[in-house]
């Protein structure tokens, strides 16, 4: 009874912080209720963060699944929207849901504002992780995750470079109440450790997929080799698949879009 009652207290202090965040005050009433709370949070989303893209299923199809991509650092939902829509014919049942981040500044960036999931403040993860920023963004994927599911269909969580972290720490962190189908995490890294507490039921077994390149000059190989080393000292069961791309750099390739393709045809139901 312990441990649920200190979960749901750090999860209503989450919810309270990423009100904060967004500049709201919770009613005193609704302080303390995570349900309250998180329908405070989704009435603020849709302003505080910016425009989703939306690409399938296919026409025609039968909605079978959905994917909550995360884009990288200064890009939007739409950058990556001309791939999946690519790849929405090879997998027709799927939805891909492309959210874009809040304009905030960035320290790395010498503060200037652009589109980010979490403050970065010194390059090649050296400086602190902003946790609260994680926390925060976690919670709007995850609420972009739970409207899919309740739809009936499986969920999969994926993303690129600061959106492969913010979708790995949703994985590794996400209730057992919301199962999810799987991770894919493309040029990503282990952010936020000091905040997980250890894996949920979730984190330890749910597939994920990790590709990487090689020749990555912003977010170097050996970050996404750690990450895999640290999940499994914090518990994780299954083996995570783990694809090196060599001559790759911070980008995508022809290799990792047809991985990334297989990946999700294994591990839920489509057309």
């Amino acid at each position: 009874m312990a441990s649920l009652i200190s979960r749901t207290n750090s999860n209503v202090t989450v919810l309270q912080n990423a009100l904060t965040r967004m500049g709201i005050v919770p009613p005193k009433d609704t302080a303390s209720d995570p349900g309250a709370l998180r329908a405070a949070c989704r009435d603020a989303f849709g302003k505080y963060y910016g425009r989703i893209y939306t690409v399938g299923p296919a026409k025609g199809s039968k909605h079978t699944a959905s994917v909550v991509f995360c884009h990288g650092l200064g890009d939007t939902g739409q950058g990556w929207a001309q791939l999946m829509q690519g790849i929405s014919p090879i997998v027709p049942g799927v939805k891909f849901i492309l959210p874009t981040a809040p304009t905030v500044h960035v320290t790395v960036n010498g503060g200037i504002e652009m589109p980010a999931w979490y403050d970065i403040t010194l390059p090649d993860g050296k400086g602190a992780d902003d946790t609260a920023g994680m926390q925060h963004s976690a919670v709007y994927v995850r609420e972009l995750l739970e409207a899919e599911r309740l739809c009936g269909v499986p969920t999969v969580v994926a993303g690129f470079s600061q959106g492969a972290a913010l979708a790995l720490f949703t994985a590794l962190t996400q209730d057992p109440s919301a199962p999810l189908a799987g991770a894919i995490v493309l040029s990503g890294y282990l952010h936020s450790k000091s905040v997980m507490g250890g894996l949920s039921d979730v984190g330890k077994t749910v597939p994920i997929l990790m590709c990487h390149g090689e020749a990555d000059e912003v977010v170097r190989i050996r970050r996404a080799e750690d990450a895999i080393k640290e999940v499994q000292k914090m518990g994780r069961v299954e083996s995570i698949v783990f694809k090196r791309y060599r001559g790759m750099g911070h980008s995508s390739s022809p290799e990792e879009e047809r991985a990334f393709v297989y990946f999700l045809q294994e591990i839920i139901p489509t057309q």
